[in-house]
């Protein structure tokens, strides 16, 4: 308006071509603050059995990445997908340089996913440290090598990727914003069958290129040079890969049996029901969201992580939930599931619809959550005989996340003998292992005449002769293992309790995510809350082995205390040592003193439940005990680190 004004006070002639200019001109800088979002999903799982390629469940990651991104505000008309067989080399190099960028304004969001196998191929200009281009694997891109046969020719490199999303980001223009995901690696399957993984060790290269670069050093992932493309014009971008240089990218298999990418899993449950303020709180999430699954794999990411996520158009996950169906008098199919953090016992409370002020305001009805799947949610009424018109007419909010029985995944591949009698004999009467044929969390295989308990990372747990009296022993492994595994993913919050975690490096005095063993840890606890905090820290190590790093001699539990506002160090320093890999924190924080040693490491508790070691984690967080004469209050923190 300041610009039109500006021309019929000054200008008495041409006013008609100004005017015109005028219009055209802010018409630009509406379609520009408009900021549509856009999206290409590209999956191949369906390899051709010839091509001698292990079969992956992409498709689904896609599903699922689509349900999140309409979460955050995209489109069905605006995200383009493209799988399997429709997946080459030809057809993905199109849709990246002609079919998606002709949707694409100055000043879009836009979002490319990839989720399919990697492999290395022979560099083919020298400009790779380890000898080896990476490149993702198109529907029409055979495992192997054969001179003169395929040698290659239908991967698609990353210097080719990045050229074609460079004209994407070309397209968008610096006002624009591009976020690239890949779910694959190029590393090797040697698994023993016990999952899904996305990459092989099988170079495309001759035998002799292999042989002469065996020795050079592996070089991390990379897509772009330019960072923020302010100096040549393109728009900013942020690369997600679903691995760090050298391992495996996993599957995970979810509670209904439904496989996905262990990236696109998580990274769609967090943009559905979690607000990361920028790209780098982002990745802290995926981190510990993958090791809280027992992951070995550790998301990187490139670009300037401190922007905010899609240009700052990030949509806050929704609060409300409508109701998707009423299946019967007392019983609500609710529209939304684990995608959105709801899970199994989770307790729901029913307002009127467009209630704001929750707090001041009675639920009309509560119910707690009986089945879900990612999407949607059974929810059990407490209450019978609601009237059907007044249900319709409200909406729902999580009020407590659920504690949901823990089920250990076994597979057995023994063969028949006394002791394998026994043993399954001795499981079917534990109701915390459930045997399965396909993705375990554990497998026990016969190695000659040992008996082998192996996880699903392909680490040795337990290895002993073959024995009838052996069954205890290895029942009492099992659970050892379950139990950490509960622990991993068991989160309590209380709104009155609230703790800010930050890991320093002795020798640089640096916040740190990754140590190197040798290194020494400084461990710094700040008290957001409104209550006095007691304090506990339980180390879960990359082997799964569990161990409480606070409190340790000379001190006692009522020693670790933090008043509200305060900063404090922990008066123990941790030195790293190995296993190398993910480790997690568990921050056990109450508002009374509590010695969770005797429950956490006694054994005999562990014969029939699993639950039984937390116990009395469960019943504070379940408002069931009093301390003192005050009600027991927890919350239970979680945080992640890696060993080098």
């Amino acid at each position: 308006m300041l610009l039109l004004l500006f021309i019929m006070k000054n200008s008495k002639h041409n006013l008609f071509p100004l005017l015109l200019f005028s219009l055209l001109f802010f018409s630009g800088l509406n379609r520009i603050s408009a900021q549509t979002k856009h999206a290409l999903l590209i999956g191949v799982g369906d390899y051709p059995e010839k091509s001698g390629w292990q079969s992956l469940n992409a498709a689904n990651d896609i599903q699922l990445l689509k349900q999140a991104l309409l979460l955050q505000g995209f489109t069905q008309e605006n995200i383009l997908i493209l799988k399997d067989e429709s997946a080459t080399k030809a057809m993905i190099s199109r849709y990246l340089t002609e079919d998606f960028p002709k949707q694409l304004n100055l000043g879009d969001i836009a979002v490319v996913h990839f989720s399919g196998h990697g492999q290395q191929i022979a560099d083919n200009n020298g400009d790779e440290v380890d000898g080896y281009d990476e490149a993702i694997v198109p529907f029409d891109s055979p495992l192997k090598y054969e001179k003169g046969v395929y040698e290659g020719e239908n991967l698609i490199r990353d210097e080719a990727l990045g050229q074609f999303l460079r004209g994407i980001r070309k397209k968008l223009g610096v006002k624009g914003h591009l976020l690239v995901t890949l779910d694959a690696c190029h590393s090797g399957t040697g698994t023993r069958g016990l999952g899904i993984t996305r990459g092989t060790n099988q170079k495309m290269a001759t035998p002799d290129y292999v042989i002469q670069n065996a020795a050079r050093l592996n070089e991390d992932n990379s897509l772009e040079q330019e960072m923020n493309g302010s100096k040549t014009n393109l728009a900013p971008m942020v690369t997600f890969f679903s691995t760090s240089a050298g391992e495996l990218s996993y599957e995970f298999q979810d509670n209904q049996n439904q496989s996905y990418g262990l990236l696109s899993y998580t990274l769609s449950k967090l943009l559905s029901s979690t607000h990361p303020t920028n790209y780098q709180a982002l990745l802290e999430k995926l981190k510990l969201e993958m090791n809280k699954l027992g992951a070995l794999q550790t998301p990187q990411a490139e670009g300037i992580l401190q922007q905010e996520i899609f240009g700052g158009q990030f949509s806050k996950p929704v609060t409300f939930f409508t109701i998707k169906e009423l299946i019967d008098g007392q019983t609500i199919l609710l529209d939304a599931g684990e995608l959105h953090g709801i899970t199994k016992d989770a307790i729901i409370e029913f307002y009127p619809k467009d209630t704001r002020n929750i707090a001041a305001t009675a639920p009309l009805v509560t119910g707690v959550v009986n089945f879900t799947t990612l999407l949607d949610s059974d929810v059990i009424l407490m209450e019978k005989n609601i009237s059907k018109a007044v249900l319709l007419e409200t909406w729902a909010v999580l009020k407590k996340a659920g504690f949901a029985p823990f089920k250990l995944k076994l597979q057995v591949q023994l063969r028949e003998s006394a002791a394998r009698l026994a043993l399954l004999e001795k499981i079917q009467t534990i109701s915390a292992i459930q045997l399965v044929d396909t993705f375990p969390d554990l497998q026990l295989i016969t190695n000659q005449d040992q008996l082998q308990l192996i996880n699903n990372q392909d680490q040795l747990i337990f290895q002993k002769e073959i024995t009838v009296t052996r069954v205890e022993e290895l029942i009492e492994q099992i659970l050892n293992y379950a139990q950490v595994a509960y622990l991993r993913t068991l989160e309590v919050e209380d709104k009155y309790i609230s703790l800010a975690i930050a890991l320093i490096n002795k020798e640089t005095g640096e916040l740190m995510d990754a140590f190197k063993v040798g290194e020494t840890m400084i461990i710094q606890l700040s008290n957001t809350g409104k209550k006095p905090i007691y304090y506990q820290i339980i180390d879960i190590q990359p082997d799964n082995k569990l161990a409480i790093a606070i409190p340790s001699a000379p001190y006692v539990a009522a020693d670790f205390l933090i008043q509200p506002g305060e900063t404090q160090i922990v008066p123990i320093e941790l030195d790293i040592y190995p296993p190398i890999g993910n480790e997690l924190f568990k921050i056990i924080a109450t508002n009374q003193p509590m010695d969770l040693k005797s429950s956490i490491l006694t054994q005999h508790q562990m014969k029939a439940n699993i639950n039984q070691p937390f116990d009395d984690l469960l019943k504070i967080a379940k408002g069931k005990v009093n301390l003192k004469g005050e009600k027991a209050r927890i919350s239970i923190f979680s945080k992640s680190f890696s060993i080098n």
